[in-house]
């Protein structure tokens, strides 16, 4: 058998729909099952770059919001837009800017801004707080400073 014929053989069985010899292809798959979704790629920019969006149309996808932004304000990197444990929209996200300025510029211009009958809530990206997959802020245990009140 000719080197040409066994790789055609090896292709062959690694596109078998049932089985398969070609473990790597199996595991890939696995791994793009575990895959998370909305989640970041990359390094992230500093939240000064970022801002956090609430009050969006639940029709709304994280694209149509990206043009909104890019059209109004400038480059947009990144929109993750949150969903509820259903997978419903909640009508708030994050919008990561290439610059400071562009983040600043959204709050100043794009707060109270109308769409579909709706005004946002344009806010800085809280700058010690991250939020959990449906947007809601983390608490930190470790942290120090103001907490919890005591006894008397």
């Amino acid at each position: 058998m000719s080197d040409t014929e066994l790789l055609d053989s090896k292709r062959e069985r690694s596109r078998s729909p049932v089985g398969g010899s070609d473990e790597s292809d199996r595991d890939r798959l696995r791994r793009m099952d575990r895959k998370p979704v909305n989640k970041p790629r990359g390094r992230r920019a500093p939240p000064s770059h970022r801002v956090y969006v609430s009050n969006i149309p639940y029709e709304y996808k994280w694209q149509d919001l990206k043009d909104l932004f890019r059209n109004e304000i400038g480059e947009v990197n990144y929109v993750e837009m949150f969903k509820d444990d259903t997978g419903r929209p909640r009508g708030c996200g994050i919008i990561e800017f290439e610059t400071a300025e562009l983040a600043q510029k959204a709050v100043d211009n794009m707060h109270r801004y109308e769409l579909a009958g709706r005004k946002l809530v344009v806010k800085e990206q809280d700058y010690d707080m991250e939020r959990d997959p449906h947007g809601r802020l983390r608490k930190d245990m470790n942290r120090t400073g103001g907490g919890g009140g005591g006894g008397g």
